[in-house]
């Protein structure tokens, strides 16, 4: 029911500590896409690995700390500041620019504009008798008899499959569930308040009284994770 395959980013920079914060970043983000993610570490001199899907470079690092030259088919994400640097990563035709300063949006808009690189490892769900579609769109589940009703940003779906099966083949974190009939993606998640948790979209989700302390405890962790500065 749920497909996915493995996205390669490789790390060039000659910085331990960026290298860490990017590391930790990619990996809070790749859990919020529900995306199976592999990040390397770029040799130094060597030239990008060929089975990279994005190369990350950080052009605040000396030459030598930089790939010999990104391989053909390699996506370039540069982290750069000023004139200089900017200058630098444009030689390597990036398709999208991070600052170094970077937080959670940034890190998101950056990486959205590399979405072509990256897709293929996104988790998705496979419907009988219908299309499948990105879990990181699904906002939130709920049971119907017999059925699951899922709503995504894409639509609403009923889909011929119990509910109890659903729940378990999604990932948590980000899914939770937050009493025996609805499971809600974190991602999608606000606030929660008077025994309901809020989303994006306006929607209210009960959450049972048993499991209100446990909710608004991994609600409040994964909304921290994600907060500036990474």
């Amino acid at each position: 029911m749920i497909e996915n395959n493995t996205t390669v980013f490789e790390i060039f920079t000659g910085d331990d500590e960026m290298y860490g914060r990017l590391s930790r970043a990619l990996a809070l983000w790749s859990e919020a896409m529900c995306l199976r993610l592999k990040i390397l570490r770029g040799k130094v001199s060597a030239p990008a690995c060929g089975t990279s899907d994005l190369v990350i470079i950080d052009m605040s690092s000396d030459d030598r700390f930089l790939p010999a030259q990104p391989c053909d088919g390699c996506a370039v994400l540069a982290v750069a500041r000023g004139d200089e640097q900017c200058m630098r990563a444009y030689r390597r035709h990036p398709l999208s620019r991070l600052g170094p300063d970077f937080d959670w949006d940034s890190l998101c808009a950056a990486l959205g504009r590399c979405f072509e690189a990256w897709y293929k490892g996104l988790a998705s769900l496979s419907v009988p008798k219908l299309a499948s579609f990105p879990l990181c769109q699904l906002q939130y589940a709920e049971a119907s008899g017999r059925r699951s009703i899922i709503h995504g940003t894409f639509d609403t779906l009923i889909v011929s499959v119990p509910f109890g099966a659903l729940a378990e083949r999604l990932p948590s974190p980000p899914f939770i569930r937050c009493q025996r009939s609805y499971i809600v993606n974190l991602s999608a998640a606000v606030s929660l308040h008077s025994g309901q948790l809020e989303l994006r979209s306006g929607t209210f989700i009960p959450v049972s009284r048993a499991g209100t302390d446990t909710v608004r405890r991994q609600l409040l962790q994964w909304q921290q994770c994600r907060k500036a500065p990474l």
